[in-house]
């Protein structure tokens, strides 16, 4: 996608961290997204329901909310916006109960930009392609350490194995 076509792609960010959310806001910005921010569970909620956004890329620590409730919430709303849930508490567990709830990818904190944007350019991809199928699994768990890469082989495949139990 170019620049110009990123212009009618809104891209909803809940993050209460501000530097992060600012750093995300900003970099969108700079592709040509239109961004909205939100620093809670509740604001999230008020803005994704009154706009048409097509990728959230939530948190899942929220001072009032927890994040796998505010996935579940616009997965429900609006089945076809992606949701691309980032942290620095993952686990396999979460990671297993957000791909459940509907992620689309699971990004661990801290990672760079650089690294997000192709996952955000094929989630707006398939969130916005008419003949896409939602029961597609589609899923990454992105480390951005790289100190033990069988490390984390073995926990994505410990992840397929519990979402498809």
């Amino acid at each position: 996608m170019t620049k110009t076509k990123n212009r009618d792609i809104r891209v909803l960010v809940v993050d209460d961290e501000p530097m992060m959310s600012d750093s995300l806001r900003q970099h969108l910005a700079d592709e040509g997204y239109a961004v909205d921010t939100a620093a809670s569970g509740a604001e999230a909620i008020d803005l994704f329901d009154t706009g048409a956004h097509h990728l959230a890329i939530c948190d899942l620590q929220l001072p009032d909310m927890d994040g796998l409730t505010l996935l579940r919430h616009m997965k429900d709303a609006k089945p076809s916006t992606e949701v691309i849930v980032v942290t620095g508490y993952g686990s396999v567990q979460t990671a297993v109960e957000a791909t459940k709830a509907g992620a689309f990818y699971f990004v661990e904190k801290p990672f760079d930009f650089e690294e997000l944007l192709p996952l955000v350019e094929k989630a707006i991809e398939r969130g916005v392609m008419p003949d896409h199928d939602a029961r597609e699994p589609w899923f990454l768990c992105y480390s951005h350490s790289d100190s033990d890469i069988d490390e984390t082989l073995n926990v994505f495949a410990e992840i397929v194995k519990e979402v498809k139990n």
